[in-house]
């Protein structure tokens, strides 16, 4: 009966197995998105520019079933003598803020300025004020990926102990 026992997957094996998985995960999960996002930021900074209006800006209570305020803009642009209107500040994530931070962004566009627009030279009709990628993405994937790994180190750690102490060793 032993020598079947020696053959079936131990648990604590499997946990760690899953835990190195997880961390591995956690890690490459903010390489790429992290690489994705800066990919973004060198496209958008290649973007050819327009001159725009702002049209709206206000600071706006709620965003996305959240307590937390955004800036909503709009502006207006022409490219190739077609009207669009925009509402991208940057390719960032939407990011729920303070009130006063979202009405500070909100100040910086006030209505009739004249800005600078970010144009897609494929869609025209997607454009940003800010070539910029949000760092709330950044630290979104940051956040994802910390969790992940930290459930793999929760796994790792202790079943590594329980390993070295099976066969003799010293435990950290």
């Amino acid at each position: 009966m032993s020598a079947d026992n020696s053959r079936r997957p131990r648990p604590v094996l499997l946990l760690a197995a899953f835990g190195m998985i997880a961390m591995s995960l956690g890690a490459g999960l903010f390489g790429i998105g992290a690489f994705l996002e800066i990919a973004k930021l060198s496209r958008v900074a290649a973007w050819p520019t327009v001159e725009g209006t702002i049209t709206a800006s206000a600071a706006i209570p709620g965003c996305r079933g959240t307590t937390g305020f955004s800036p909503a803009l709009e502006y207006s642009y022409v490219v190739n003598d077609v009207h669009f209107q925009g509402k991208r500040l940057d390719l960032g994530m939407a990011v729920c803020d303070t009130q006063d931070n979202a009405a500070r962004i909100a100040q910086r566009y006030p209505v009739g300025k004249h800005v600078t627009v970010h144009v897609n030279p494929s869609r025209p009709a997607e454009a940003v004020l800010e070539p910029a990628v949000e760092t709330g993405a950044l630290r979104f994937m940051g956040i994802a990926a910390l969790l992940v790994s930290g459930t793999g180190l929760y796994w790792v750690l202790p079943r590594a102990r329980v390993l070295l102490r099976r066969r003799g060793g010293k435990a950290p």
